[in-house]
């Protein structure tokens, strides 16, 4: 929620997106190709560190499968004329949900539109940013983003959804 990432947006990450030491991840969304630039949570950068490939350097990917051989988290590929997805991070949430008995049908996606809900109703100048979309008219063409203003929205986030605030 902290980026308002898909499972995509977390298995495409690389080690060169992220400034440890400022405490943010500049990148372009896998999607949309649209740079985005948040700021980290301690939570978020905590994690990071923890479950990131510990050898990961540069362009390396930040996280990959702890099973099997290290894949990506999120695969896509054609299998005999088929088009399969594998998607680890979606198969965690599932467990959780199941482990907890917390299901009401969310997907990991719905964590992203909680937080572009939310990031809405604090500043709704920045949702776009947070959501990595295209600028609209011509404003995108002339005006800089303003980066600041997003950190300050996703520091209200952080207030409103973590818990050791």
């Amino acid at each position: 929620m902290n980026c308002g990432y898909g499972a995509q947006d977390i298995a495409d990450l690389r080690v060169s997106e992220i400034n440890f030491e400022k405490e943010y991840i500049d990148r372009k969304r896998s999607k949309t190709k649209i740079r985005a630039r948040h700021k980290l949570w301690p939570v978020t950068l905590q994690l990071i560190k923890a479950e990131m490939e510990p050898d990961a350097v540069g362009d390396d990917l930040v996280f990959r499968t702890k099973l099997g051989n290290g894949n990506a988290l999120v695969q896509s590929r054609w299998v005999d004329g088929k088009y399969k997805r594998s998607d680890s991070i979606s198969c965690m949430l599932w467990r959780v949900q199941r482990t907890t008995g917390i299901n009401e049908g969310r997907s990991f996606y719905s964590l992203r539109r909680t937080g572009a809900t939310m990031i809405e109703r604090i500043n709704p100048a920045v949702t776009e940013m947070y959501l990595a979309h295209s600028e609209k008219g011509m404003k995108k063409s002339y005006a800089e983003r303003d980066w600041d203003s997003l950190g300050r929205a996703l520091d209200d986030l952080k207030r409103q959804v973590v818990l050791d605030s």
